[in-house]
């Protein structure tokens, strides 16, 4: 499964380490999710969602193109 994210940009120095966070939402770009099943601009009960990463799962950064 691949996950498109929204365009954004940081030039990382060599060496540095980048910090990976999931979340279970995106406001404004998608709605909330409750995890009950309502509706989500009506809804008043929320739920925890639990996120599964698969073993070998990775983040691909694209290389650095700059002349």
């Amino acid at each position: 499964m691949s996950v498109q994210l929204r365009p954004t940009a940081h030039r990382f120095q060599a060496g540095n380490r980048v910090r990976l966070l999931l979340a279970g939402g995106s406001h404004p770009q998608f709605g909330r999710n409750l995890g009950t099943g309502e509706n989500p601009g009506t809804g008043t009960t929320v739920k925890p969602s639990r996120h599964t990463i698969a073993a070998g799962s990775r983040l691909t950064l694209p290389e650095n193109k700059a002349p």
